[in-house]
């Protein structure tokens, strides 16, 4: 967010842990537009389309419910408003070990999700264009989405 605060108007950071907010706080002081938020992705406390965007960086795998935050993310944007998710991702058998190693020795981490589950929790909350880039051989992927109806000239990310 920090990269992102100085081309935009407002930037907010959210996040559950108040360790993670006050760091945020900290590296982001010298940006005056920058806010951080202790709050739910899963219950944003913004109103209908209050962003143009939405980047959810390394931290999708910690939701309980992932149907519930990407409706959020969706329920914040103006039309035509944009996301991207970039997390850890189960595509890469690899990754579906880690996931099951996580959920057994991190608390926090709920579930690494294969890039077709991350489309479809897109699509069901009405985000479309579905593009992705995965990385690290299919262990982290980056997905991006618009708010509306699929455009057929999108392409894949680059």
């Amino acid at each position: 967010m920090r990269r992102a605060a100085p081309l935009v108007e407002r930037a907010v950071g959210v996040d559950l842990s108040p360790a993670m907010i006050a760091r945020a706080r900290e590296l982001a002081a010298d940006l005056p537009n920058a806010e951080f938020l202790e709050a739910d992705s899963e219950r944003l406390p913004f109103p209908d389309g209050a962003f143009s965007a939405v980047l959810c960086t390394t931290s999708f795998h910690h939701y309980p419910e992932p149907q519930r935050a990407t409706g959020e993310m969706a329920r914040v944007l103006v039309p035509a408003g944009r996301v991207v998710i970039g997390d850890g991702c189960s595509d890469r058998l690899a990754t579906r070990i880690l996931d099951l190693a996580l959920r057994l020795f991190q608390p926090s981490h709920v579930h690494l999700h294969r890039s077709e589950e991350l489309e479809r929790l897109l699509a069901e909350a009405g985000l479309s264009q579905q593009r992705s880039r995965l990385l690290w051989r299919g262990g982290y992927v980056i997905m991006a989405a618009r708010k509306g109806p699929v455009d057929s000239g999108v392409s894949a990310l680059s």
